[in-house]
């Protein structure tokens, strides 16, 4: 059976619903960087989770830990932060929204976008 075809399953509710909550807490005026990035991180390990594949929500893990100083680095360099959290969470919000839809296809394309985006801002081209 296709994940697009299979019901949601209160599993998925719950992740989907934690991954909404993360989301308007980044939106919080005045939220810290470090806060927004642990919260950023979390959002996309709990998308990750939803293929229900432990090896790939691990290695998700793993690279969290492994990009979080260049996350960091590339934010610290920004003077435009308020505009970039805002696009950064306009991307999150169309993945999220895809991912809800059971669009894979859109929300594969949405996250794509959204890293290649980012890793446009810094200086490591």
């Amino acid at each position: 059976m296709e994940s697009e075809k299979r019901p949601d399953s209160p599993e998925r509710r719950r992740i989907l619903e934690e991954a909404d909550r993360l989301l308007d807490e980044m939106d919080a005026p005045g939220l810290p960087a470090d806060r927004f990035h642990a919260s950023d991180a979390q959002f996309h390990i709990l998308l990750t989770s939803l293929a229900g594949n432990v090896v790939v929500e691990t290695m998700m893990a793993s690279l969290r830990e492994a990009t979080i100083g260049y996350v960091q680095e590339t934010v610290s360099g920004l003077e435009r932060w308020p505009e970039v959290s805002c696009t950064l969470q306009e991307q999150h919000r169309g993945v999220l929204r895809a991912v809800q839809e059971r669009r894979g296809e859109d929300a594969a394309e949405a996250l794509r976008h959204h890293i290649t985006w980012f890793y446009g801002l810094s200086d490591h081209r």
